[in-house]
């Protein structure tokens, strides 16, 4: 069992409830390291097999800002599959947040997103990353710690989102070893996504207008479902599925 240890007594019940928690009071005897720094940011740390990482959320960091100026807003490949178009402001829900980049340029370009993470730690990390963030207050952006199949099946009709995003973990093919190496820590945390089809039959229940399933080019179709059109860009597709 992976062992992640911290001395936040908050975050030690929430990793607990999931089985990862060691109440080891010295790193040298955990393999991971959950816990603040000075300036409040959360930070997981610890060895690989091979080497060692440090990973936090920022929302602050510059790439991201760069985006937001000049990554073509709504004309982006993302915005079109959303279904952005005018002055439309959809709700949407991330079922697969992850790093949650996807929510924040959705949440920054209007909808009113809700990010679901099942994973306590990754959730952890999201909250810290959201409540560091210089321009949280301006944003229609919630985040929830839940499992997305569950909360996608138990929405009422009243609160059914117009578009579901879902993006499954898919093996990384960038050579990067910064990404390489975050993608293996992630993987470690949640594993592979093995009920993604099963994640994408509740999205089709739940959304109003649309499902979009983000994958790379040369995967195949999530459920082996063919996609109502496509969103392609340079490294990866859209397949987008319109509701009836």
């Amino acid at each position: 069992m992976l062992k992640i240890a911290t001395q936040n007594k908050e975050l030690s019940q929430a990793i607990a409830d999931v089985g990862y928690f060691s109440e080891c009071p010295e790193r040298s005897d955990v393999l991971w390291w959950l816990d603040y720094s000075s300036d409040n940011k959360l930070s997981l740390s610890g060895k690989l097999t091979d080497s060692t990482f440090d990973i936090f959320f920022d929302f602050n960091d510059p790439s991201l800002m760069y985006r937001l100026k000049n990554g073509g807003g709504r004309k982006e490949p993302l915005a079109k599959a959303i279904g952005l178009k005018g002055n439309s402001c959809p709700s949407v829900i991330d079922a697969t947040t992850g790093m949650g980049r996807e929510s924040f340029l959705l949440a920054h370009l209007g909808c009113h997103v809700t990010s679901l993470e099942r994973n306590p730690v990754i959730f952890s990390l999201l909250n810290n990353a959201l409540s560091r963030y210089q321009k949280q207050s301006t944003l229609n952006w919630s985040l929830l710690n839940h499992d997305s199949i569950q909360y996608l099946s138990g929405l009422q009709n009243e609160s059914r989102p117009d578009v579901v995003y879902l993006d499954p973990m898919f093996p990384e093919r960038s050579k990067s070893a910064a990404v390489k190496k975050e993608m293996r820590v992630f993987k470690q945390l949640a594993g592979e996504d093995l009920d993604a089809d099963m994640l994408l039959t509740a999205a089709l229940n739940a959304a109003t207008q649309r499902v979009v399933v983000k994958r790379p080019k040369s995967a195949p179709f999530l459920n082996q479902q063919s996609p109502s059109h496509q969103i392609v860009s340079k490294k990866h597709r859209f397949d987008v599925y319109l509701s009836h």
